[in-house]
């Protein structure tokens, strides 16, 4: 073979199998945050630790399979790594310091799930008051 398709082939394999870095962090982290949700008991009786902890589940393994998959990482997903990456640490810190650790004093300082839990039980009220339908059924 010629110097010149020998080279297109190595740069053909080359980004085909290249990482996204960026994600691949991001994802470690969102897989850390899970963990830390799903493992490390609450200091309070707080809901939805569980559906906290598999959403973050959820986004870490996107973001590994994205991290991998040459084809699936558009401009806009790039640039936004570092703040993917950002805010699976500021879950995990705000995770830590309200719901593990108790440090921050309730009803002042909400724990994510708590946060959740507002919306999965709310749902109905929160759709209803914004798009300004027919309210009285709730």
């Amino acid at each position: 073979m010629s110097g010149i398709a020998t080279a297109g082939l190595r740069t053909g394999r080359r980004s085909a199998l290249s990482l996204w870095h960026t994600g691949a962090i991001g994802a470690a982290a969102w897989l850390g945050a899970a963990a830390l949700t799903a493992f490390w008991p609450d200091a309070d009786d707080l809901g939805r630790t569980v559906l906290l902890a598999d959403i973050a589940l959820a986004i870490g393994l996107a973001l590994a399979a994205a991290s991998v998959a040459a084809a699936a990482r558009p401009a806009l997903l790039q640039r936004s790594g570092p703040w993917l990456l950002v805010l699976a640490l500021g879950l995990a810190v705000w995770e830590l310091i309200t719901a593990k650790l108790n440090l921050l004093p309730r009803p002042f300082f909400a724990a994510p799930q708590s946060i959740l839990e507002v919306f999965t039980d709310d749902w109905g009220r929160v759709c209803c008051a914004r798009s300004g339908c027919c309210c009285r059924r709730h």
